[in-house]
């Protein structure tokens, strides 16, 4: 008998924020490539740009499902903080409406992170 891991919301949570986390900190070494490659430009690559909405999607589905399925209220309000933070920041980053600095995207990142392994490993679906 063959088993199939399966990939719960949790897992794909944890997944999308790491490879989230680690796309924010790879971020400035593309910056600087495109710099040295492209003369007077700092824009970086689309299909860069279009992984910050991947990710965001990923994880939206994930805090959607985990939101759906977890026994914890303050799970549930973590998680949709955290998205809706890293949303605005993600958005803000293209408009430019506020002037923040780039690394609080982590702090969404790594809290919507440690809700999803908290929920996997403490509460009960």
């Amino acid at each position: 008998m063959i088993i199939k891991p399966t990939l719960g919301a949790d897992n794909l949570g944890i997944i999308s924020s790491l490879l989230c986390f680690i796309h924010c900190l790879v971020t400035p070494f593309v910056f600087l490539a495109t710099t040295c490659s492209e003369a007077c430009t700092n824009a970086s690559p689309y299909w860069w740009q279009f992984m910050d909405w991947l990710f965001l999607v990923l994880s939206l589905y994930a805090v959607y499902h985990t939101a759906k399925h977890t026994d914890k209220v303050w799970i549930k309000i973590g998680l949709v903080v955290s998205w809706l933070f890293l949303l605005f920041i993600v958005v803000n980053e293209y408009l430019e409406v506020l002037t923040i600095f780039k690394e609080i995207i982590y702090f969404p990142v790594i809290t919507l992170s440690l809700f999803h392994f908290y929920n996997k490993k403490y509460c009960r679906c």
